[in-house]
């Protein structure tokens, strides 16, 4: 049987960060692989280098009782460095699809971002954090 997931059922959690985030996005890997030839007339061999991961970004609804402390230890220049972003996929009734995991480890922040202030709107505000990411489970 398949269990297809739809985009919000995913719940993502941040180990330094608690409290819900609404969205993700990156989490890319690649490698590259180099084709070489180890003699004159011989058959080219792939020779495959170290799987580099890319940079994940979480965004949340900015929460001024617990994001602001947040927002403080961010602007010191707080790395958060060994965190862990998890993403569990979810079933059509909102539990936990057993070993549906997908872990981000080693996790430090890049960069952060507060949307604009303006007088004149009342879009919510998001937070959003970029983490660069040593791999995955």
């Amino acid at each position: 049987m398949s269990r297809f997931v739809t985009q919000d059922r995913v719940k993502i959690t941040v180990s330094s960060m608690p409290g819900s985030w609404d969205s993700r996005s990156g989490a890319e890997a690649e490698r590259e692989n180099v084709k070489l030839r180890p003699g004159a007339g011989e058959p080219k061999q792939v020779v495959h280098t170290q799987l580099e991961y890319g940079d994940i970004t979480v965004t949340r609804l900015f929460d001024a009782d617990t994001d602001a402390a947040l927002l403080t230890r961010l602007n010191r220049g707080e790395a958060f460095a060994g965190t862990t972003v998890t993403e569990q996929y979810l079933d059509s009734d909102g539990n936990a699809i057993p070993g549906s995991q997908s872990i981000h480890t080693g996790c430090a922040v890049a960069s952060f971002s507060l949307d604009d202030a303006d007088a004149n709107s009342s879009d919510v505000v998001k937070l959003t954090v970029t983490f660069s990411r040593a791999g995955a489970e």
